[in-house]
């Protein structure tokens, strides 16, 4: 069976974008204006590094009695490291009080994370810490790719519990409502079928800022749903036309700390590039 042609390869990301702004999407991905940085998501990135990295951590000297301070000191040595080498922190916020309540806020997530997700995990197994740790290791940042369903991604988690397979996301806002995330979950389902021939378990979300972890189950209607809307991206984005890519105002245009990365296209009459 030949594979379906698609305009691009979509994401979660793409796809989110399209049905907050079709126009904010045609700017993105249709023209390549670069989308820029903000310090929410230069801080998203560092704290998805840490969590990647510290599973690879030399777990032999752990104890029942140590094993909390150890492994909270270790995700924090690997923030200081990372956050010292990042230049987009200072000039992204400049303030350095602000900045130290930054990490201060990022420290205490990370703390909370490993004691409510690894270490309850490691001392609810029998044995000693240092041999469990590699049976609570998960898989990390795996990248899937389908030239069927026309879209990729990069899944945070997979990770095995209680017999279950589960798909996780992690996410560093204030909101903590899976449901938002339903789409992309979905995606993520679909995504490890293809690679597995079957779905997982679960997906969910470790939402950092709270510490707290909510999940779904993957069922018929959730994986509908992903394919339903992936179709539909699909289809809206096959024109290369900016008629086709409507503005869409709203709440993401301009708030009350910034405003969207291409607002100066959108309202004050930039002139866009041309398309390559």
């Amino acid at each position: 069976m030949p594979s379906l042609q698609f305009a691009r390869v979509q994401s979660p990301s793409s796809i989110s974008t399209y049905k907050m702004c079709p126009r904010k999407y045609y700017l993105r991905y249709q023209l390549n204006i670069p989308s820029g940085d903000s310090i929410a998501t230069v801080r998203g990135k560092l704290v998805h590094s840490v969590l990647e990295d510290f599973f690879s951590l030399n777990s032999s000297e752990l104890t029942k009695d140590n094993c909390q301070t150890l492994l909270v000191l270790a995700a924090q040595q690997l923030l200081v490291q990372k956050w010292r080498a990042e230049p987009l922190l200072e000039k992204l916020c400049p303030d350095q009080e602000e900045r130290f309540a930054l990490f201060e806020e990022t420290v205490l997530m990370l703390q909370n994370w490993v004691s409510g997700f690894v270490v309850s995990r490691l001392l609810a197994l029998p044995g000693s810490p240092a041999d469990n740790f590699q049976h609570v290791v998960p898989l990390r940042e795996q990248h899937f790719k389908s030239d069927s369903l026309g879209v990729q991604g990069f899944v945070d988690v997979i990770e095995s519990h209680n017999g279950e397979v589960r798909i996780m996301d992690y996410k560093t806002g204030a909101k903590i409502d899976v449901r938002e995330h339903r789409l992309q979950l979905g995606i993520y389902a679909l995504l490890y079928q293809e690679r597995h021939s079957q779905l997982p378990n679960k997906v969910g979300v470790y939402f950092l800022k709270n510490a707290s972890a909510e999940f779904l189950p993957v069922t018929e209607e959730l994986t509908a749903h992903a394919r339903l809307e992936l179709a539909f991206v699909h289809e809206k984005t096959q024109s290369e036309d900016i008629k086709d890519y409507p503005l869409k105002p709203g709440g993401y245009c301009k708030w009350k700390t910034g405003q969207c990365e291409y607002f100066e296209y959108c309202f004050k009459g930039k002139q866009l590039p041309l398309k390559n």
